[in-house]
């Protein structure tokens, strides 16, 4: 893994790559505590509602998957992270100000279809900005370790010339 670590931090671009991964995946890990609250204290719908947040990340998922593979196409990557980045994060503000569980849902839902653009994209685009022998053995398994609850479903695939 020490390999994987110093690949990566020797590319520019894998770097930030794995940094917006890493950054959804730290935020993940703070929705679950987060949700718990908000669903007990702003939306007052307890142990259920913290179950319909999750959910609606998941729908979010589902529902971003056509968009995510016409998008893995673009040149323009490096932008489409960054709003997925920005889509996933910001939103979580809203959550200490929404009472109504059906907009909290609804907000969940964009941020699901977000955070699947960052996961799948910067997947895609670390594989096109390392080289093919460093993917595989180095760089997908030491980002896969350092964004894993978020990447476990990205499609780990070898660039394809």
């Amino acid at each position: 893994m020490t390999v994987g670590v110093r690949a990566i931090m020797g590319m520019p671009a894998a770097r930030t790559l794995v940094a917006y991964c890493g950054l959804v995946s730290f935020l993940y890990g703070t929705d679950t505590v987060l949700f718990v609250g908000v669903s007990e204290h702003r939306l007052g719908t307890g142990p259920e509602g913290f179950g319909y947040l999750l959910a609606g990340l998941g729908v979010g998922g589902l529902l971003g998957a056509g968009l995510v593979n016409q998008a893995a196409g673009s040149r323009r990557l490096g932008v489409i992270i960054l709003a997925g980045a920005l889509g996933y994060s910001l939103p979580t503000a809203l959550l200490a100000l929404i009472h109504a569980p059906g907009l909290a849902f609804l907000v969940q839902v964009f941020r699901g279809g977000a955070t699947l653009v960052v996961d799948v994209l910067a997947i895609t685009a670390l594989q096109r900005a390392v080289a093919p022998d460093q993917v595989g053995p180095r760089c997908s398994a030491c980002s896969g370790l350092l964004c894993w609850p978020r990447s476990r479903s990205a499609p780990c695939s070898p660039q394809r010339s």
